[in-house]
């Protein structure tokens, strides 16, 4: 099994109104087809989207591999351009 690598790139996302590419940071493992499920991350947004995100509470990331993920809000601080989520799918 390889180990967890931190990865940053550019992805699909989609949530509740909102569907268009985000910057991604997060740890995957190289060389699986599976999303990387309980991993965390950051998304880097605009602050309005990255307040909406938070407000809609979920939504999917694909990451620039192709791999669907199916992520969960786990934080934002109003102003911010980033909002931190858990893959759980």
């Amino acid at each position: 099994m390889t180990a967890p690598v931190m990865q940053a790139g550019e992805g699909a996302l989609s949530f509740l109104g909102f569907t268009g590419t985000a910057s991604y940071e997060m740890p995957v493992r190289k060389y699986t087809s599976r999303a990387p499920i309980g991993a965390r991350g950051a998304l880097l947004l605009q602050p309005t989207t990255a307040r909406d995100f938070y407000r809609a509470g979920s939504g999917s990331l694909v990451l620039d591999d192709g791999r669907a993920c199916r992520i969960v809000v786990l934080g934002h601080t109003e102003g911010s351009d980033r909002a931190y989520f858990e893959v759980v799918g």
